[in-house]
């Protein structure tokens, strides 16, 4: 079994399949009209509970006020990579990524990305 497929089973029994947006506004160049085009996928994540620690060492505790989370998706099938700005739907509400670090072993190919979001 590839490392991938490895992280996609590992992530998908800790969590849950979760939806992830990607929106592009566009101008179109005749008319001037501008359209938001949007881009969704589904990929296995974990939302770390509150008392998580988060990356830079702060305690996800402490955020609850900022309604933060930490965390991890699996990229096995993913259709675009994660980043800054996507949304995350969790719980019947979206959150916003705040940036995604992905985990490449030896650039074979993105196995799991780590992020944080708010919403």
């Amino acid at each position: 079994m590839s490392k991938q497929a490895n992280a996609y089973a590992s992530v998908l029994r800790a969590g849950k399949m979760t939806e992830f947006i990607r929106r592009v506004t566009q101008e179109d160049q005749l008319t001037g009209e501008m359209t938001t085009v949007e881009a969704r996928q589904s990929l296995p994540c974990v939302v770390l509970p509150d008392s998580a620690v988060m990356s830079d060492g702060v305690q996800a505790g402490s955020m609850i006020s900022q309604k933060s989370r930490k965390c991890i998706a699996a990229a096995k099938g993913a259709s675009f990579n994660l980043q800054s700005g996507d949304a995350m739907m969790w719980m019947g509400e979206e959150w916003t990524i705040l940036g995604a670090t992905p985990l490449d072993p030896n650039s074979s190919g993105t196995i799991i990305w780590e992020f944080g979001v708010t919403r």
